[in-house]
């Protein structure tokens, strides 16, 4: 059943900003960043691995999320917590189409532009997001990451949780998203549109926090500037 997550300390129930430059990691932006202690979101504890999941957007509809082969959602990263597989990276993207079987699965290929010297080298890497159990609800999923140990909470759980989405006005496509994983141990914040005002980036940092993830452990925003490449077709 649905919990609430507990914050670690009495104090994370009370949102506060703050300056923060320690969290900036190289080639993301130098701006300082508001720290946001994790609120109580909606979460979902599972008994067998001991681990808490958080909870998916009520009613997603992933068709709103994904594309098609031939014509794939593209959704770029504005802001993310610290994962080193990630270091370096800048323009940050992703390919988003659902899955031929119709199996409920997405095909996910993810670009990242580093800098080599004074040459920029964009590459791409392919993975699958599985469907998981009804139980963890629709809008969870499991990605496969070459041959990378399960983790602490099994191979059968989501490791990547839509929490949130928001919209136009209108019954289209969804317009930034919100993923976490497990534990509430990560997160990213995705849109639609290359760049988008920071004033709007703020509001999203302080609704990621409210649903429990902790912001004010390291965390940065993407480079998405006018040097970025261009999706590739």
């Amino acid at each position: 059943m649905y919990i609430d997550t507990l914050a670690k300390q009495i104090f994370s129930r009370f949102l506060f900003v703050t300056s923060s430059p320690t969290a900036l990691l190289t080639g993301r932006t130098t701006d300082p960043l508001p720290v946001y202690p994790p609120g109580i979101g909606p979460a979902l504890f599972d008994g067998s691995t001991n681990c808490t999941f958080p909870a998916p957007e009520i009613s997603f509809n992933p068709s709103k999320y994904v594309g098609t082969q031939s014509s794939p959602a593209i959704w770029y990263q504005l802001a993310a917590s610290h994962h080193p597989y990630e270091e370096g990276c800048s323009c940050t993207y992703a390919k988003y189409a659902g899955s031929p079987t119709n199996n409920g699965s997405i095909l996910l290929e993810n670009f990242c532009t580093r800098t080599n010297g004074t040459e920029k080298l964009t590459s791409s890497v392919l993975r699958v997001a599985d469907s998981v159990e009804e139980r963890f609800g629709v809008g969870s999923y499991r990605v496969q990451v070459g041959r990378h140990a399960a983790g602490e909470c099994g191979d059968k759980s989501p490791n990547y949780v839509v929490s949130k989405v928001y919209m136009d006005e209108g019954d289209g496509p969804y317009q930034i998203a919100v993923v976490g994983q497990q534990n509430f141990g990560g997160w990213f914040l995705l849109s639609r549109k290359r760049e988008i005002p920071r004033s709007n980036v703020d509001r999203y940092l302080k609704d990621i926090a409210s649903l429990g993830f902790d912001l004010s452990k390291p965390y940065s925003l993407t480079e998405q500037g006018p040097s970025c490449p261009e999706p590739k077709l």
